[in-house]
């Protein structure tokens, strides 16, 4: 990561609300449309506010390695031992991942690593 700037404590108390938000979003499965086209999903608006916050500096790392982030969300303990470096690269991985596929923030959610981000974030809080 080459952010200079790396959130501070209340940018890190503000992300962790709206993922508290998001995380109620486990409860109820994504729902997907279709149109006549391929499916795409319908996500709650508590996870979309939380992916928009993410998407905006401090947490945006524009020099994040996307195959190497999806190797340490994939690692048993790769979120666990991230710093916050790490963190907003591998949150950044897990923004833009949508735009390539859609249902990334879906399997985020399901797969519990949004989740597991989150709880690795609350230890910078």
């Amino acid at each position: 990561m080459n952010q200079t700037t790396l959130p501070d404590a209340n940018a890190i108390a503000q992300l962790l609300a709206l993922g508290q938000a998001a995380l109620a979003c486990e409860q109820t499965p994504i729902r997907w449309q279709t149109g006549g086209g391929l499916p795409w999903p319908e996500y709650p608006q508590a996870l979309k506010d939380f992916f928009a916050a993410a998407a905006q500096p401090p947490w945006s790392d524009s020099h994040y390695q996307p195959q190497a982030c999806s190797a340490l969300i994939r690692a048993e303990d790769g979120i666990a031992r991230a710093d916050l470096a790490t963190l907003c690269s591998l949150l950044t991985w897990m923004v833009r991942g949508e735009r390539f596929c859609d249902g990334h923030w879906a399997a985020m959610l399901e797969q519990g690593h949004l989740r597991r981000w989150l709880e690795r974030l609350a230890a910078f809080a």
